[in-house]
């Protein structure tokens, strides 16, 4: 369990701390203060400082080198530009940022520009520099190109390469956008016909009692239309199965959400925008769901949100269930404050009965 958290230099955090973690966990803040920024960094630093980790959170981003384009055919060649993981955007010899945990221990990760040795022409490489609590077995150079991008060379084969433990807990990322099909059903699989299945049925009930089955099929579309294909429910009283497409967005947001917190066992599990597509009145639902598996996984969770109705629902539960209420902090980032504003649960409730704008 992260109990604290400094971030120096990554992004939009100068040096930045989130004390008083708990197990769940909710990050509220204005547009651009850094919650998504925040999730980005607890994935880096659980990773133990995983190449791959790093890549795919530029990638996720968009944050690319135009390196030439065709003109007649539109080919383009691009490069994962990793410049904009600094403070400002700025990165040169000697930009560095640093990811520091307080747990059981100390766990830090810092990602450092030094001069490349050996090479021609002269370029910048990204070395991870484990410090404690790491499990990189050695430093990892991750080289530039004299652009200041990483080519794709890199990317498809030298990560295939790399030298790491293989006790990091897992960490789950569910993006705003939810997971894809494959995703869930790689998880899915892990999970068929055991008691975590029930479980993940049960929390598709909490926005339709019908729900009596699940399946996955396999092969049926490709491309972009199968964001909801190949994932069937069987309704009681419907002779017919029910793509889960057709039963709204939220179905598939819990799915992901109960999946991805199963998966997450012993680890951590970061969900951004965490109420997307929900109804506010499943709201409340949704969080005992996650606590109560993150009791049961032994994890820890880290969300986002922007969304009244999504405190207020968290507040209520803990009122209700008090049992749980330990369970759950709220953290408000503000920039110009050196770390977030935290409110326990108890607090969090009261503020909720005053109507204290914590967001």
């Amino acid at each position: 369990m992260i109990e604290s958290l400094q971030i120096t230099g990554y992004r939009v955090f100068e040096d930045f701390k989130f004390e008083n973690l708990a197990r769940v966990n909710l990050l509220v803040g204005k547009n651009n203060c850094g919650k998504t920024t925040a999730l980005e960094a607890i994935r880096l630093l659980a990773s133990g400082g995983d190449p791959g980790v790093f890549l795919s959170t530029i990638a996720s981003r968009g944050e690319h080198v135009l390196v030439k384009e065709s003109d007649g055919r539109r080919d383009r060649e691009v490069e994962l530009d990793p410049g904009y993981m600094f403070r400002n955007h700025v990165m040169e010899i000697g930009s560095s940022f640093r990811i520091r945990a307080h747990n059981s221990g100390i766990d830090e990760i810092e990602w450092a520009v030094v001069k490349a040795p050996r090479r021609e022409p002269p370029v910048l490489v990204a070395e991870t520099i484990s410090i404690t609590g790491s499990r990189l077995k050695e430093p990892r150079e991750v080289p530039l190109t004299f652009r200041g991008g990483i080519d794709a060379v890199f990317v498809s084969r030298d990560l295939r390469s790399a030298i790491y433990a293989s006790d990091s807990p897992p960490t789950v990322l569910v993006p705003a956008e939810s997971l894809n099909v494959s995703s869930l059903a790689e998880m899915w699989d892990d999970i068929a016909l055991t008691d975590d299945e029930r479980e993940v049925l049960e929390a598709l009930r909490i926005l339709d009692s019908r729900i009596e089955r699940m399946a996955f099929l396999a092969g049926t579309l490709s491309g972009p239309r199968r964001k909801n294909a190949g994932i069937v429910l069987k309704l009681s009283g419907f002779d017919r199965r029910m793509p889960l497409g057709s039963v709204g967005e939220g179905m598939r947001r819990i799915l992901a959400l109960a999946l991805a917190a199963i998966r997450s066992r012993e680890g951590v599990l970061l969900v951004d925008e965490i109420d997307t597509g929900l109804h506010y009145s499943s709201l409340a639902d949704m969080w005992r769901l996650m606590i109560r598996t993150a009791q049961r996984m032994n994890s820890q969770v880290f969300a986002t949100t922007h969304s009244q109705d999504c405190v207020n629902a968290l507040a209520w539960l803990c009122e209700k269930e008090p049992e749980l209420a330990g369970e759950a902090s709220l953290h408000r980032i503000e920039l110009d404050s050196p770390h977030s504003i935290s409110y326990t649960a108890p607090e969090l409730a009261e503020a909720a009965r005053r109507h204290i704008e914590v967001r």
